[in-house]
């Protein structure tokens, strides 16, 4: 028993309210905890509600086929632009040490390995 009913039944014998101090002691022992949440039994489904029927399940089907419809095309460019990028940033280079051979040697090189042995390249 808490200190406080403790309390209250206390008091109530020093006022010698016998018959109250008596009808609240059975009161407080009927007394259960509340439940501020839902009961277990509130949780759960019925049987109407235990899944999703077969057009619910086609239309989420259909929808995430119309989104990678409109998605794929698209990614497949950004990865065509991604390889047309790194092509030009290859030919920049080669352009760039053809260039730099250049002026070192006053002609331009004949070939990869002659830009590559060039004191230019790191």
């Amino acid at each position: 028993m808490s200190s406080t009913k403790k309390q209250v039944i206390g008091f109530l014998e020093q006022l010698n309210l016998s018959n109250l101090n008596h009808k609240l002691s059975i009161w407080l022992k009927t007394q259960q905890p509340t439940n501020l949440g839902r009961s277990s039994n509130d949780w759960k489904l019925s049987n109407q509600d235990q899944g999703f029927t077969l057009i619910e399940l086609l239309v989420v089907i259909i929808i995430i086929g119309i989104l990678s419809a409109i998605a794929l095309p698209t990614l497949l460019r950004q990865a065509n632009k991604a390889k047309e990028v790194e092509a030009i940033t290859r030919v920049r280079n080669i352009l760039q040490l053809q260039h730099e051979y250049y002026i070192t040697n006053g002609e331009f090189a004949n070939s990869s390995r002659e830009v590559a042995n060039s004191p230019l390249v790191i």
